[in-house]
């Protein structure tokens, strides 16, 4: 079975007074770098900003078939419960 490379996500989110923003980084298999960013025009906690920031980035992602894919994000929340590690209980 061949290796693939994948692609590589940074993503980060941020909440603030004067708005929320999400910005990603994604770098091609062979080293391409491509910046984007988005301001949100609805209300998220900082925790929730920090999705739409992973969001954001695998849409795009997703919007060029791309199937093989390693996020990186600052957000322990975020990375652990997206890699299965941590679960948030509501009650």
């Amino acid at each position: 079975m061949p290796y693939f490379y994948p692609w590589k996500l940074y993503f980060d989110g941020s909440a603030y007074k004067q708005g929320k923003g999400v910005g990603v980084v994604i770098i091609s298999p062979n080293g391409a770098e491509f910046e984007m960013s988005n301001r949100l025009n609805y209300y998220c906690t900082n925790n929730q900003v920090e999705y739409e920031a992973l969001l954001f980035g695998l849409k795009i992602l997703y919007s060029i078939e791309v199937k093989y894919v390693e996020a990186f994000g600052d957000s322990l929340l975020v990375v652990q419960q997206v890699a299965d590690e941590f679960q948030c209980l509501e009650g």
